[in-house]
């Protein structure tokens, strides 16, 4: 290696550095210096760690390190060095360069990195659109939730009266033309009746208009004589359902109109009457005390409480 570590020398000198200042910059012993620049094999460590040394020396010494390299290789293996000036690259008949094996290379990395970069953008598209999912479903289950809540709370808002200790069971008659004998509709029982104003409220829904109300009259043997005691009666609208009732044992009715899941309570200090053609339409609420369903499907009611 001796033509190496003549380029080297040469160049150092150039440079106006000393064996010693070479040594202390590679952080090697000015022997392994001026054995390289002589060429001496025997004087250095195994080829590997030669190979190490000349191109740290070529890169300090701001020399080609990969022709300083090639030049190194050619001597520890050849007779026959290279030329000290680097070979022109070769041409094609239309004097353009022939292309290099790592244009490949690189295009297959491009390649890689295009593909990664793809499937980065489905995972993102898939987890923003199951994201976007999940928001929706919780906003369809908040607002049933609230709605729930809503219909709660209108319930909850209407205080029954407390039952007195002189409250009687309400009496049930049966519709118009029932004969003797026959079944009494399920809704038989009725307890804690209470004093308070005769008043009609509209608790959720629309206002009754004056069209939606009005006085009727029923046969006098429709209904048995109520009780004439307190009553609290709140009713909750199934369906569409018009339906008729009456304070006390006077037969003059008034006229309800209700839709569905609409509230209307209704206060008598002297008992009441009700009738309906579909008593599975009402839900009711006597005196604070659930009842249900005042009759099946598509049965009239002639309530007497």
């Amino acid at each position: 290696m001796k033509i190496t570590g003549e380029l080297l020398k040469t160049e150092r000198l150039k440079r106006n550095l000393s064996v010693a200042d070479v040594a202390s910059s590679l952080k090697l012993s000015s022997r392994i210096i001026l054995s390289i620049e002589a060429g001496d094999v025997e004087e250095l460590p195994a080829k590997t760690f030669i190979r190490g040394f000349v191109k740290s020396y070529a890169q300090l010494l701001k020399l080609d390190s990969d022709l300083i390299l090639r030049q190194f290789l050619e001597e520890m293996g050849s007779t026959q060095p290279l030329p000290k000036v680097p070979p022109p690259q070769s041409t094609t008949s239309d004097n353009k360069p022939h292309k290099t094996k790592s244009e490949p290379v690189v295009a297959t990395h491009l390649d890689i990195n295009q593909d990664s970069k793809k499937k980065t953008i489905l995972y993102i598209s898939i987890a923003v659109v199951l994201l976007a999912f999940i928001l929706i479903i919780n906003n369809v289950v908040d607002k049933y939730q609230k709605e729930s809540e809503i219909d709660k709370l209108v319930v909850s808002q209407v205080q029954p009266l407390p039952p007195t200790e002189n409250s009687s069971v309400p009496t049930i008659t049966p519709g118009i033309g029932a004969s003797a004998g026959a079944p009494i509709d399920p809704l038989a029982a009725a307890a804690g009746i209470t004093a308070g104003k005769p008043t009609v409220e509209t608790v959720s829904g629309s206002e009754l208009s004056t069209s939606d109300i009005g006085p009727s009259t029923a046969p006098p043997n429709e209904f048995e004589p109520s009780s004439e005691k307190p009553v609290e009666l709140i009713i909750e609208a199934k369906k569409d359902i018009e339906f008729f009732y009456a304070k006390g044992n006077t037969k003059n009715f008034v006229r309800v109109k209700l839709s569905p899941k609409e509230i209307q309570v209704i206060r008598s200090p002297a008992g009441l009457h009700l009738k309906a053609e579909d008593g599975s339409a009402l839900y009711l609420i006597l005196n604070g005390v659930e009842k249900g369903l005042a009759a099946s499907a598509g049965k009239p009611i002639r309530l007497t409480f």
